[in-house]
């Protein structure tokens, strides 16, 4: 199965960790600010059981049906998964001893309208193939895809791969520098040339699988048996079909792996794994996409993998690290995709309906992180404390918006506008749905 780009270090760290120093003033360039949504968390995903794995294959069945959960995990796995059910996850994606930082689910950033669906993991020795990345549990690399930097930067190229345990419990990693020698000698030739090949090769816990450095490391866990109810549309995420299956690793990792995985999450209001879906229905708060553009894929590309997918897709959503602080991300801002903090103070948009009526917003940009004792997080080491967004920069622009049903929201942003500079909507405004119908 064919995975949607990623992106490499020129993309990520250039605009996820941009450090100015300016006087000694270091700024984190993601846009947000401060806002106190109401309970708008995820709802938790169901506890793993343990070492719940049927013997034999599990499709089809006698009578040629399978679960949706077995489905799924086919479909991920290109048919080459067997079992069900959860195990446990034993040793880490990576060396705790080589990692920095960890970011956790959530972050919006550039073509990354909607909160992300992975994890970042950053090595302490951040260049090219300075770590080991490792497999968390006996089981078999199932699909791996390649993309060539076409001689942009440091890195060559970096791989994707999906690494199944059972048809209904998967992990993925993406951005490794390259892959290790028994492993890429068991490929078929030429198979970088395609970007992609179905695999089916059989790896044990804690064996080295590739090496990662010079950029993040992107990361998730997948159990089938879950259905975030988060997310309103599933329909909406077809060309993502594991982001509705998506669960927070340190409920599946070891109790030993996970002790040793938690001083490195930088997020610490919980859960440290953060949420990537925040849908109401009814309500304001979660993840739009614009009419016309189906959802997730997006319109008007050949291939909707590539950049501007993102085009109509729309976020109001509690900061990643700090959710006591709303984002507005939108993909089509002046031409170009674009974070915002919500001013603090304003409307929860958890608890704006169709009943609220118009609702303005004051967006802004420049933000940074402080820690409890007033000292300004560098964006490279784990916080000794529970981080805050702060906002400092001038307004940037105010957005309209307006829930007419349930499920559809109208909008519009004024650049360059204050709250009451703006009256109503103009011709511009759009329609923005749950699925993009």
């Amino acid at each position: 199965m064919k995975m949607r780009q990623g992106f490499t270090i020129l993309e990520v760290l250039g605009v996820l960790v941009i450090i100015l120093v300016l006087g000694g003033v270091f700024v984190y360039a993601r846009k947000s600010t401060s806002q106190s949504p109401s309970d708008v968390q995820a709802t938790a995903s169901p506890s793993p059981t343990s070492a719940s794995v049927s013997s034999g294959n599990t499709f089809p069945s006698p009578t040629g049906t399978v679960s949706p959960a077995v489905a799924a995990g086919q479909q991920l796995s290109n048919n080459e998964c067997s079992g069900t059910g959860t195990v446990p996850l034993t040793y880490p994606p990576v060396n705790p001893a080589d990692v920095s930082i960890i970011e956790p689910y959530g972050l919006t950033i550039g073509g990354h309208v909607t909160p992300v669906d992975h994890e970042y993991y950053w090595a302490k020795n951040n260049v090219k193939d300075s770590s080991n990345v490792l497999a968390l549990a006996d089981g078999r690399l199932v699909d791996i895809e390649y993309r060539d930097h076409m001689g942009q930067g440091p890195i060559p190229g970096d791989y994707r791969v999906t690494i199944s345990y059972t048809c209904t419990f998967m992990s993925y990693f993406d951005l490794a520098t390259s892959l290790a020698p028994d492993i890429e000698s068991q490929l078929p030739a030429g198979w970088e040339k395609t970007g992609h090949t179905g695999i089916n090769i059989p790896v044990k816990a804690g064996q080295v699988i590739a090496k990662m450095g010079g950029q993040s490391l992107d990361f998730a866990v997948w159990d089938m048996t879950y259905n975030n109810p988060k997310l309103l549309v599933p329909a909406a995420y077809i060309g993502e079909s594991w982001k509705i299956h998506t669960v927070p690793p340190l409920d599946y990792f070891s109790t030993a792996v996970k002790a040793s995985l938690l001083p490195l999450y930088v997020r610490q209001a919980a859960p440290p794994d953060g949420y990537y879906a925040y849908d109401i229905d009814g309500k304001a708060i979660g993840t739009w996409f614009e009419q016309g553009t189906k959802g997730y894929e997006g319109a008007g590309n050949a291939n909707p993998g590539t950049a501007g997918y993102w085009d109509g897709h729309l976020a109001i959503a509690p900061d990643f690290i700090d959710p006591t602080a709303t984002g507005f991300s939108i993909g089509d801002y002046q031409g170009q995709a674009t974070q915002f903090t919500i001013t603090p103070g304003s409307t929860d948009p958890a608890t704006v309906g169709v009943e609220t009526g118009l609702v303005k917003y004051q967006l802004l940009h420049t933000q940074r992180y402080i820690g409890k004792d007033g000292n300004q997080w560098d964006g490279l080491s784990t916080p000794k404390s529970a981080l805050t967004l702060l906002t400092n920069g001038a307004p940037e622009a105010t957005a309209l918006i307006q829930l007419t049903a349930a499920r559809t929201m109208k909008v519009e942003l004024f650049p360059n506008k204050t709250p009451g500079q703006v009256s109503g909507f103009d011709s511009a405004a759009r329609v923005y749905t749950r699925d993009g119908n």
